[in-house]
């Protein structure tokens, strides 16, 4: 008798694909206010730093970063003034970013996490967010 585990399933009549217009992908409209060619994924073989942004053609971002000083947010920092973002870190004392090479070409916001009113002035005029606080 022979077990059927011990050969390999004939797959040669399954489908592999989606079909034209059943994929996922294939559904999704472009935002309201942009038009095709106007999302990143359509310059995906552009270089950044060829666009006068140096963001593909999307204007500059204002970006908070908490956490700059740990080791995502560090490395983190460098990434977004490479493409061209103006960067602000939220920091409780201003002497912990000394020492990283990109603490003169950010904004600093002192301010404490736990404080909504501090946190809030922190975020003023910012585009984006990235929150990388923890506590131990």
């Amino acid at each position: 008798m022979s077990d059927s585990s011990d050969s390999p399933a004939d797959h040669s009549g399954d489908q592999l694909a989606d079909p034209p217009g059943d994929s996922p992908g294939d559904q999704l409209a472009d935002p309201p206010g942009e038009s095709p060619g106007d999302h990143p994924a359509d310059h995906a073989d552009q270089d950044p730093d060829s666009s006068p942004t140096g963001t593909s053609g999307r204007r500059p971002l204002r970006c908070l970063v908490t956490g700059a000083t740990g080791y995502i947010g560090g490395r983190l920092v460098p990434e977004l003034l490479r493409a061209g973002h103006t960067v602000r870190v939220m920091v409780r004392d201003e002497r912990r970013i000394t020492g990283h090479g990109w603490a003169d070409e950010v904004e600093v916001a002192r301010a404490d996490a736990s404080s909504a009113d501090q946190v809030s002035g922190a975020m003023r005029d910012v585009d984006v967010v990235y929150y990388l606080l923890h506590s131990i």
